[in-house]
């Protein structure tokens, strides 16, 4: 399994946790992915006292394996779900301006071939219906990317490009850290390595949560007003454990990915291309890297295993048949299931849009709630903030305005020049530190000041430094050292990275928590394996000349 690791890690973390400290709460969340945590921010925002629950560690399971485009929403317009389009580029826009060091605009590229299932007036009508949503009626193409793309594409597909207002976030993640340091701060209880059991259900009515701390091997049970399973791909699986009744609504889906090594003339925007069997396929820029992603019908057992053999020529047959010239070179490879509505399971796209969050006939004050994208989230934690009668301020309109001017660069900038004056970091480290937490970096940059040891970075291949790991410990629930390097400080994802890398990390950031060195040979161990078994070394390449003539 591939979790099964970290239970070692946590048998020589030198964090000795108590019991949880309350026995009931208003609002207990199951499942510390990205959904999850964006509910325990909001219930803990308005007031309710709330316990987040995640049997391993925040953000690594789907969210950090899962798209890293944020706003595409050509699904849902063609499935006429034009709520939660909507609702989506509003999100988009949001984070845009809420978190512009993590959630970065681009040029995404529609590349139509000569085979395409799709006319150019149908995707022209998706991208006018797609601006009338969104807020994109002052945005304007990059003309540099857009040439670089045609000319990686060739003549023959030139002609069939359009381009549209894009984001992406490469770490969705680090945006988990941050909303989970939001709400713990607004009063809310997060335990990571804390699986939740089952939950209690008195007269049809679940009224709390039987709990497992897999740090201290503690049952505790927890009263709750509501519960609500945000486990994502798992949640009919939870439901099952905990005998609850729920309509199959999962489809057997997963995110496939291959990370590409980066050749001559690379497209800096994200194409939108059509794969060989015409489902949707993307090449996007990720992490220096090429990130070509696909979502494919789920027929492993394992949900969390890498691409198989025929999933990964699926993606290298599709890429070549838009750039047949390019050599591609596979760095890794990763995947991650998606909790998505199967078909037939939701008879209209107004039922699909009221069943993002899920009620249980049977079983009063419990919900399931099932999002599969970063920003379709916020509909679905919008629904669960009304179901649990929320009394939130409506969210002001985020106007984003797209272009050259609008200040993200600037503001980037402006924290890292305040970082490096205030901390003596230098200029260039100062700028990796704001690009993975904004406003934030200035409390880094505080905690640095006060030792050179503390301003060091973690392996000499990264700009990322000892104060960063020692913040993530204090405030965003990190516990051991695969917690720090592999997703609140994800450098361990870097082409470059190395088990070298990884002890030189643990030396220096061992000594602030004061690890033994056989802790520090044991936290190496289960990183390494962690990553071995996210970043999945594809075999040697197979010759597809013959299905490529085909």
């Amino acid at each position: 399994m591939v979790f099964a690791h970290l239970t070692l890690c946590m048998g020589v973390s030198t964090c000795v946790r108590a019991p949880i400290p309350a026995k009931r709460f208003d609002v207990v969340v199951i499942g510390g992915g990205i959904v999850g945590v964006a509910i325990a921010r909001t219930t803990a925002l308005a007031g309710k006292s709330t316990l987040l629950l995640e049997q391993h560690d925040f953000a690594s399971g789907a969210t950090c394996r899962g798209p890293r485009i944020v706003g595409d929403v050509f699904s849902d317009l063609e499935r006429g779900d034009f709520a939660i389009a909507r609702e989506t580029l509003r999100e988009r826009d949001r984070l845009l301006v809420e978190r512009p060091h993590l959630v970065r605009p681009m040029t995404g590229i529609i590349a139509l071939g000569a085979e395409s299932r799709r006319s150019k007036l149908e995707v022209r009508f998706g991208l006018w219906l797609r601006r009338r949503l969104g807020n994109a009626s002052q945005w304007r193409p990059n003309d540099a990317e857009i040439d670089l793309a045609k000319q990686a594409l060739g003549p023959q597909r030139a002609a069939s490009v359009f381009a549209f207002d894009d984001a992406t976030c490469d770490f969705p993640e680090r945006l988990v850290a941050e909303w989970l340091r939001e709400a713990v701060a607004a009063g809310a209880i997060a335990r990571n390595y804390c699986r939740a059991l089952e939950v209690v259900v008195k007269d049809g009515t679940a009224v709390g949560v039987r709990t497992r701390d897999l740090c201290t091997d503690m049952e505790q049970e927890i009263n709750a007003e509501w519960v609500v399973n945000a486990t994502g791909p798992f949640a009919e699986q939870f439901c099952s454990d905990s005998h609850i009744e729920t309509p199959r609504t999962i489809a057997p889906l997963r995110a496939i990915h291959l990370a590409l090594q980066r050749f001559p003339a690379a497209p800096e925007a994200t194409i939108h291309f059509e794969g060989v069997d015409g489902n949707e396929v993307m090449l996007s820029p990720w992490n220096g890297q090429l990130l070509l992603s696909a979502v494919r019908p789920n027929s492993n057992a394992l949900p969390f295993a890498g691409p198989s053999e025929a999933e990964q020529d699926y993606l290298r047959l599709s890429l070549n048949s838009i750039l047949p010239g390019v050599e591609i070179r596979v760095n890794t490879a990763f995947a991650a299931p998606v909790a998505a509505f199967g078909e037939g399971a939701l008879e209209s796209p107004g039922e699909r849009n009221r069943s993002l969050v899920l009620n249980h006939p049977g079983t009063g004050k419990f919900l399931t709630v099932i999002s599969g994208s970063l920003t379709a989230s916020a509909f679905a934690v919008a629904e669960c903030g009304r179901q649990l009668g929320l009394r939130t301020r409506p969210d002001s309109e985020c106007v984003y305005l797209p272009g050259r001017g609008n200040g993200i660069e600037a503001t980037l900038q402006h924290w890292a020049h305040a970082v490096a004056s205030s901390s003596r970091i230098p200029e260039r480290v100062a700028r990796s530190i704001a690009a993975w937490h904004g406003r934030g970096a200035l409390c880094i940059a505080r905690l640095a000041a006060g030792n050179a040891e503390l301003r060091t970075t973690l392996c000499p291949h990264t700009d990322h430094i000892v104060a960063e790991a020692i913040d993530a410990v204090r405030y965003e629930g990190a516990l051991t050292l695969a917690d720090i390097l592999m997703r609140r400080l994800p450098v361990a994802l870097s082409s470059c990275w190395s088990e070298e890398c990884t002890r030189t990390a643990a030396q220096r950031i061992g000594k602030w928590m004061n690890w033994s060195a056989a802790q520090n040979d044991l936290q190496v161990e289960c990183v390494e394996a962690e990553r071995a078994a996210f970043l999945v070394k594809p075999g040697p390449l197979r010759d597809l000349s013959d299905q490529l003539a085909a």
